[in-house]
């Protein structure tokens, strides 16, 4: 039994077939549309190394830092420094004995280390601009310098401290 007729029949399947159409062009012309938006925004970090203070002797303070490279696609970036101690603050630990410690950042090579805030932004760092071709970032002039105080180094057993330095950069 047909319900209904050949001309019925074929008006309702080209009419959803062309909804089916014009639903998914307009999907993609969508898509399309935001892909610039999103890839527009690139960064790179390169050659940064992990930092190793050494053994303290019981003088001074320690300090080492990391030359590395940021480049984005309009050279302007943000950074955010996370330390692995409670609350992402800049915390060494062996066992229970904790060391804090303190991160600075220099955007080039003559500018003042600003000290970072664990979790908070520092913005409008300027970089270089994301080269078309590899390498996409070389001779950085950006460094993270981390100190930690003698007064703070005399107050824990002797161990291995160890820890996590993680710095999240973002295009702006």
């Amino acid at each position: 039994m047909m319900l209904f007729g050949k001309d019925r029949y074929r008006k309702l399947v080209g009419s959803a077939c062309r909804s089916n159409l014009i639903g998914v062009a307009v999907f993609f012309l969508v898509g399309i549309l935001s892909l610039p938006a999103i890839a527009s925004d690139k960064i790179i970090i390169m050659d940064l190394d992990d930092i190793d203070l050494g053994t303290w002797t019981g003088a001074a303070e320690l300090s080492e830092e990391s030359v590395h490279c940021v480049a984005a696609t309009d050279k302007y970036y943000s950074i955010v420094a996370t330390g692995s101690g409670i609350g992402g603050t800049f915390r060494v630990s062996s066992g229970d004995a904790e060391i804090p410690y303190q991160v600075y950042y220099k955007e080039k090579k003559n500018a003042n280390l600003i000290q970072l805030t664990a979790g908070s932004a520092i913005h409008n760092l300027k970089g270089k601009k994301i080269k078309k071709k590899k390498p996409y970032c070389k001779n950085g002039k950006q460094v993270v310098e981390v100190r930690m105080l003698g007064v703070d180094l005399a107050k824990v057993p002797a161990g291995a401290y160890s820890g996590t330095l993680s710095l999240m950069v973002t295009p702006q």
